[in-house]
Parts: C-alpha cells; structure tokens; sequence
C-alpha cells in the first residue's frame, strides 16, 4: 500500500483552530497555568478567550491580557 493513500487530507484553513477553541472552551473558568516562550510562568483562572488573547484571572484578584502569541503551553492546573 502506498504511503499518499493513508495519509489524511489536509484540512481546509476554515476549521483550523476548532479544537484550540473547544479546549479553551472547556477550561473556561478553571485554574490553569500558561507557560510564556519567555519562560515566565502564570497561574490563574481562565475568564475569557478571544481570537488573539487569554485573559487570567490571577490568585490576587487581578486580571492579566495574555498574547497567544507569547504562550508556549497550556494546562489545567495540577491539584495535589
């Protein structure tokens, strides 16, 4: 069998980046941490997403605008 017959076909650019909005979707309102291409890291509550910023709701009560752009991950945050 050919390797191009298995191959999944790219997927049209008017769905791409569905299942990042079902994800933020889903963590909208839990605590997450965010990981900056900085290295910086934030913690927080996830109180809204748009198409080119997070906003976190940090532990003080303050609200911080996040950049897509300068994350390099995300996830729910660890309970221990």
């Amino acid at each position: 069998m050919n390797d191009r017959n298995t191959k999944k076909s790219p997927r049209p650019p008017d769905i791409w980046g569905t299942s990042s909005a079902a994800f933020y979707a889903e963590l909208e309102g839990e605590a997450i941490d965010i990981q900056l291409i900085t290295g910086a890291h934030l913690t927080g509550l996830l109180s809204g997403v748009d198409r080119y910023d997070l906003f976190l709701e940090q532990p003080d009560g303050h609200e911080v605008l996040v950049s897509k752009g300068a994350i390099a991950f995300v996830q729910r945050t660890v309970k221990e």
